[in-house]
């Protein structure tokens, strides 16, 4: 699959700080929350993302000698909605089953990926529970390009993230959800896409889709029917569902 660096048309981005917007060390984790933003970036230190296929894949590894349960609280191991320029998208780790082919026919390419700048964390359907259990994650980089590892979870050295952004839908509003609409609810670190059953002043209720339901979450509750809960103030974006998958 083919790969262009599109830096020169992808808005300047970069690690940031949550809460003020300011940039950050993107190589190095220092125990603090990030994201992923749209900032004035000091010179070395723009992510230049490359595409492939559908997703633009960062060519470096960011944030270096993080654990796994520190970037999974984060929300991205399977992923949280961020946004870059006027766009949103849900960044998240690379899943295993996309490391034979997301880094394309050049993926010996030192100069392109980077290898030699530290391995990342990836994700799997697996890799989410229990999050306050050290176990072994899946981790790729350097000897195993193109395929997975398994690490300790709680080892943070030589261990960082390499984000990928998928391009997210328009931005729906509470006042335009409507019941028996088809939606995707984003929280932090998963999704949940279904029917719109009952829109209440602190939960929405969803039929939700098979096999659509993240892992375990705070933000979301199982009820009876098979319908779920969830809290209106841990969704950080709604979108309509692009299909309904049975």
């Amino acid at each position: 699959m083919a790969k262009t660096k599109n830096s020169e048309n992808f808005p300047a981005s970069t690690v940031v700080d949550p809460d003020t917007g300011s940039p950050m060390d993107p190589w190095q984790y220092h125990g603090r929350p990030f994201t992923i933003g749209y900032t004035e970036v000091p010179a070395g230190n723009t992510i230049d993302w490359i595409k492939s296929g559908p997703f633009w894949v960062s060519p470096r590894t960011l944030c270096l000698n993080i654990n796994w349960h520190d970037l999974n609280r984060l929300g991205f191991i399977s992923g949280r909605p961020v946004m870059i320029g006027d766009q949103h998208y849900l960044c998240r780790s690379v899943r295993v089953s996309e490391l034979p082919w997301i880094f394309g026919a050049d993926l010996h390419d030192e100069e392109t990926w980077n290898w030699g700048k530290g391995y990342f964390w990836c994700w799997d359907d697996t890799s989410e529970l229990p999050d306050d259990t050290e176990d072994f994650r899946p981790a790729s980089g350097f000897i195993f390009m193109g395929k997975s590892t398994t690490v300790k979870s709680t080892q943070p050295a030589g261990i960082g993230f390499r984000p990928v952004l998928e391009e997210l839908g328009p931005a729906l509003t509470p006042e335009e959800l409507t019941t028996g609409q088809a939606v995707t609810l984003y929280g932090l670190g998963g999704s949940v896409s279904g029917r719109l059953v009952e829109v209440y002043d602190y939960d929405l209720v969803l039929d939700p889709w098979p096999g659509k339901l993240p892992q375990k979450r705070p933000w979301l509750m199982t009820m009876r029917g098979g319908l779920v809960a969830v809290n209106r103030s841990a969704v950080l974006y709604m979108e309509e569902a692009k299909k309904e998958e049975k």
